[in-house]
């Protein structure tokens, strides 16, 4: 599967930050201190003083989660000392350089619990996307991060708590970093909050008994915002072009004609074919082997796998260009159906005849006429194409080819007998199921209306079938063709 490294500095939506929140807090204005905490050593080992700045606020009330009347938040600093001073010395340099500017209003932060503790716990981390991003926050609105969301306005302190009555005010409204470029704060009304927590949560709902659904929602929101801030730095996504071939036409149904290796810790990826000739071709996942393999993607989802991508084709392809868009589902993002579309990469595959060959073509019959009493294919019944090929320097099209009162008749535009020449309708195994010489066939009409016509009395295909033509000079010794003749005796079958 096609992914994209992650970006520390990548701002998380606010999807995702509900979503990671075990706590979402509408407070009143914080009491913020420089703190240190001590780290015990190993036996013999001293300790060391890991700095941090203390957040304490009053809740007025939890917008998801629960727990008390207050909370006590933890902002760790990312370096550890060997005394408590120059720890103390570190937290609270980082307290004075803080952008205090909205600490003096309500706010809603985005909590996590430090230590698991539930809704028990008294001691939380601000909500962070990775661990990257968990230190050095002073967690002011300056930071360009929306773990922390003061309100637009100062309110008295002595607003009426007992009654809840701000929690009824729907248009009260909060400061928020835009989720994807620019700098300047937007407003989010406290409606529009609560409505896209609600949102989130009836997403996790939905996923109630899915093994899996959690984990991949999170791989979602974290492949989201990645895929946010590669656009921010780079502009769209380009998917990539790769050509690969020539590779041999008429291979039969199912025929491998390229295999790549994937290795990883993420489990197998499902891979399925898109674009304009998906029809043709199909992906497979193969063990070491070369097997064939169903694994159970959401079981493996985070084990380390070793595994190749078959790619086959789905009926014998004639000569030509063929082009494919491969996508993919990491396990992760099955049990939630998330894949990343724009990512995958385009295919193009050449596929080249054998020599000798002079025109290839998709030969798909189907019933002509009332009654259905001819089959074949031409420009307005079943499938023929290409038509267009050069024989003797001249330009020559097949107007149309059926089976009828057991004979097969081809005619051609201009009319040409192909001499030392034969044509081969390779059915879906690969096997000739068809041969027909040139050199054998009766020439019917006159002018413009002439056809040629071989004695096969033995229907050849059936409306539906799917058959590719092979034309190619022929041999000094062709065996198997079908000759003019008495339909008392049976048709030849194909040979070499």
């Amino acid at each position: 599967a096609v992914m994209l490294a992650p970006y520390w500095d990548a701002k998380p939506s606010l999807d995702q930050l509900i979503f990671e929140a075990d706590a979402i807090v509408w407070a009143r204005p914080p009491r913020i201190s420089g703190k240190s905490k001590t780290i015990p050593g190993e036996e013999g080992v001293a300790p060391t003083y890991r700095p941090f700045i203390e957040f304490k606020f009053d809740v007025v009330q939890y917008l998801k989660g629960s727990g008390g009347d207050s909370v006590r938040v933890e902002s760790p600093r990312r370096h550890t000392y060997l005394t408590e001073s120059e720890a103390l010395t570190d937290s609270n340099n980082a307290l004075s350089e803080r952008n205090a500017a909205y600490d003096d209003r309500e706010a809603v932060v985005f909590l996590r619990d430090s230590d698991g503790g539930g809704a028990a716990a008294r001691t939380y981390h601000f909500e962070s996307a990775n661990q990257e991003t968990a230190f050095d926050k002073t967690y002011s609105i300056t930071d360009g991060y929306n773990a922390w969301l003061p309100a637009a306005e100062p309110r008295a302190a002595k607003a009426d708590a007992t009654t809840n009555k701000r929690a009824d005010d729907a248009s009260y409204k909060f400061l928020a970093n835009p989720e994807s470029g620019g700098a300047e704060l937007t407003e989010l009304t406290l409606a529009g909050l609560r409505s896209r927590i609600a949102a989130v949560e009836a997403m996790i709902k939905k996923g109630e008994g899915i093994e899996g659904y959690e984990d991949c929602l999170g791989f979602r929101f974290a492949v989201e915002t990645s895929m946010r801030r590669e656009r921010e730095i780079n502009g769209p996504y380009v998917p990539k072009r790769i050509e690969e071939g020539p590779f041999p036409s008429g291979l039969p149904a199912g025929g491998e004609f390229m295999n790549l290796w994937s290795t990883g810790g993420g489990g197998y990826s499902k891979h399925w074919a898109e674009g304009p000739d998906a029809n043709m071709f199909s992906l497979a996942i193969v063990a070491d082997n070369g097997e064939t393999i169903a694994p159970n993607f959401v079981n493996t989802r985070n084990q380390a796998t070793s595994y190749g991508v078959s790619y086959r084709v789905a009926r014998p392809l004639p000569s030509g260009r063929y082009e494919i868009r491969e996508q993919s589902m990491a396990g992760l993002g099955i049990p939630c159906d998330f894949s990343m579309p724009e990512l995958a990469p385009i295919w193009i595959f050449t596929f080249e005849p054998p020599a000798g060959a002079i025109h290839e073509a998709f030969f798909d019959p189907a019933s002509i006429g009332s009654g259905g009493a001819a089959v074949g294919a031409d420009a307005s019944n079943g499938v023929l194409k290409p038509t267009d090929f050069t024989f003797g320097g001249a330009g020559v099209s097949l107007d149309s080819i059926k089976w009828q009162s057991q004979a097969v008749e081809m005619r051609m535009s201009p009319h040409n007998r192909l001499a030392n020449h034969h044509a081969d309708f390779i059915a879906l195994d690969g096997s000739v199921s068809l041969r027909l010489d040139f050199d054998d066939a009766t020439e019917t009409g006159e002018g413009d209306s002439r056809a040629l016509s071989w004695a096969v009395c033995a229907q050849p295909w059936r409306d539906g079938d799917l058959l590719m033509l092979r034309i190619s000079e022929s041999p000094s010794e062709l065996s198997g063709v079908s000759r003019d003749g008495d339909c008392g005796s049976s048709t030849p079958a194909p040979g070499g």
